[in-house]
């Protein structure tokens, strides 16, 4: 396997590499791992995120004769370039949907969560985009209506609801009160729901849930 030169991390190291003379291999026992194929896991993994372990933090300016800002530089570019691209993927699979809020404290695994997380996400209407917003927003409120009459104000393995959160485009949402009314509108929320879950392997759009 040749170096991962897909991002500013691996195109620095690879480089450095290069000048010096040294393999993959080498690097990776100059960085204490007795372990080559541990370490290859390590370093590829890093050259392929970003993501720096404190030992690398360490030892990988030192191994390649670099200056510690330049290698966290490249790693943090690394990380926005990718946190880049998965946005414009969420942003062009996302689809309107309606989150339950709820009080549960139960601990599940995650990957529990994951397949049951389902059950907290409403479908919306087909033409629920080509509505106004304000159109959208009546749309949702006798939708939240419908479904906490139906669930009985809960949500089972997800506890009591205490809200529904309308998340009309990516970056624009409003959270609903159990009985429909307005809580609260906002702008580019710092961690939306996710546009995309993984159920058992596979990735599904939250919008394709039915309703209810």
């Amino acid at each position: 396997m040749g170096w991962n030169t897909k991002y500013p991390i691996g195109r620095l190291v690879a480089k450095r590499a290069r000048e010096l003379g040294i393999s993959r291999t080498e690097i990776v026992k100059r960085l204490g791992y007795t372990n080559p194929s541990k370490g290859l896991r390590r370093l590829d993994g890093h050259l392929a995120t970003g993501q720096q372990t404190t030992h690398l933090l360490k030892r990988l300016p030192d191994v390649l004769g670099l200056e510690t800002a330049q290698v966290e530089a490249a790693a943090a570019e690394t990380r926005q370039q990718i946190a880049g691209r998965e946005e414009a993927v969420a942003r062009e699979q996302f689809r309107p949907n309606i989150l339950g809020q709820t009080t549960s404290g139960v601990r599940m695994p995650f990957f529990v969560q994951a397949f049951a997380y389902g059950e907290k996400v409403l479908g919306l209407p087909e033409d629920f985009e080509s509505l106004s917003a304000s159109r959208q927003v009546k749309k949702a409120i006798h939708i939240v209506r419908l479904h906490y009459r139906k669930k009985g104000g809960d949500m089972g393995t997800w506890g009591k609801i205490t809200g529904y959160r309308l998340q009309r485009t990516f970056d624009h949402a409003v959270v609903l009160n159990v009985d429909g009314t307005i809580r609260d509108g906002f702008d580019r929320d710092p961690e939306p729901p996710p546009p995309m879950l993984t159920i058992k392997g596979k990735r599904v759009p939250v919008g394709l849930f039915a309703e209810g």
